[in-house]
């Protein structure tokens, strides 16, 4: 019957069938979910996933954001999709308490949790620690096409695959054009925001 898997339907699915790798079944099941725990994290300065030990810890900024990794890896079937949501914990600490998103059937792969810190504080996490809870859904059927997406087999905390298109128009940006968007001016970027209309004509193409 279609529906939301309880503790030991889970429990079931991944003993005979391998629904999470690296479990820990003793601390991370749920009445009705599975908590994911905090396996990495993605460094933009140097573009690498950091790996976090059990109770190593990585502080997220005041108003920043972190993608973190978990240390399970899922293999979703075509009959289940995922549902992923922020630990109240972590709303209470000060993070944005959102829905994560889904996980489409067929996704095989480790997940990526974004953690927006709300606070004007650091605010640490720590390897290992449960950090999402992830709700598995029974579909009435199978589908006919699982997930075949750009993050497919991801290891680890993973940044947006495709970056945005950047239009670059007007007087003021056409050599800039000619050698990249990436070629932008801070400068140029700084006014950009204080301007409404050279922002609308960069990003808008208007």
């Amino acid at each position: 019957m279609a529906g939301t898997l309880v503790l030991q339907n889970i429990r079931e699915r991944i003993r005979e069938a391998g629904l999470v790798e690296n479990a820990n079944m003793d601390e991370c099941l749920s009445p009705a979910s599975y908590e994911l725990r905090v396996g990495s994290y993605y460094d933009w300065g140097s573009n690498s996933r950091i790996d976090l030990q059990k109770g190593e810890a990585i502080a997220v900024a005041p108003n920043g954001f972190l993608l973190v990794g978990t240390v399970e890896r899922v293999n979703l079937p075509y009959d289940i999709i995922g549902m992923m949501y922020l630990r109240s914990t972590y709303a209470r600490r000060g993070f944005m308490p959102w829905f994560q998103g889904i996980v489409d059937p067929g996704f095989r792969g480790a997940l990526t949790i974004v953690l927006h810190n709300l606070t004007g504080e650091l605010v640490p996490i720590y390897g290992e620690e449960r950090i999402c809870h992830l709700v598995f859904d029974e579909l009435p059927e199978p589908v006919e096409k699982g997930y075949e997406g750009a993050y497919q087999g991801s290891a680890g905390a993973s940044p947006p695959r495709q970056a945005p298109t950047v239009k670059i128009v007007g007087e003021k940006l056409t050599a800039i054009a000619k050698v990249g968007a990436e070629a932008i001016p801070r400068a140029l970027l700084d006014e950009a925001l204080r301007n409404p209309e050279l922002l609308r004509r960069i990003f808008g193409g208007g």
